[in-house]
């Protein structure tokens, strides 16, 4: 079990900056934007979800976006938004960027 939160993208950085990170040097762009205080505008709360570290990323990636445990999802989680490329799953003290295919530590 994993303690996770989101960390949403900030709506403005999600036009063509949002392309710049999705490629093969994602998280160090990410980590720019992170040392600038500039790249999240919202977090959700603490959640606990099944695995740790990255199966836990995963984890929460279906939990918001699978239609079939919408009812497991709102029990875990309330109505927040869906997690999506761009966003970060803080799990305990890691953190991991959703990519457009797959996770990037940082």
């Amino acid at each position: 079990m994993a303690v996770v939160k989101i960390k949403f993208a900030h709506p403005m950085l999600m036009g063509v900056a949002h392309f710049r990170m999705m490629g093969p040097d994602a998280a160090e762009h990410v980590r720019g934007y992170l040392k600038e205080g500039q790249w999240y505008n919202e977090e959700s709360e603490l959640f606990v979800v099944d695995g740790d570290s990255k199966d836990a990323a995963e984890e929460v990636f279906d939990l918001t976006n699978n239609p079939g445990r919408g009812e497991e999802r709102f029990e875990k989680y309330g109505d927040g938004q869906s997690l999506s490329s761009g966003d970060i799953v803080c799990v305990d003290e890691e953190q991991w960027l959703c990519c457009s295919m797959g996770w990037e530590k940082l």
